[in-house]
């Protein structure tokens, strides 16, 4: 949170060989945008199951130790 405003959702139990595994997503990051749109609610958060179930192509814009990274995955 910064100035009461959420900035993200922190991801934790990923399992091993998972799907979020494989996407490249560990346990601590903080999701802070999918497909360059920032993440403001939950409701966000679905953007992402629905690409996920889509099969489409997905970028995450996350926050992994302090440092900023971006992962792309297709979903086939």
């Amino acid at each position: 949170m910064v100035d009461g405003a959420q900035q993200g959702f922190v991801i934790s139990n990923i399992v091993p060989g998972s799907l979020y595994s494989r996407l490249g997503l560990q346990n601590g990051d903080v999701i802070v945008e999918v497909n360059n749109s920032r993440l403001e609610g939950a409701d966000d958060v679905l953007q992402l199951v629905e690409v996920m179930q889509s099969g489409g192509s997905v970028t995450v814009g996350l926050t992994r130790n302090g440092q900023n990274q971006t992962l792309n995955y297709s979903f086939q």
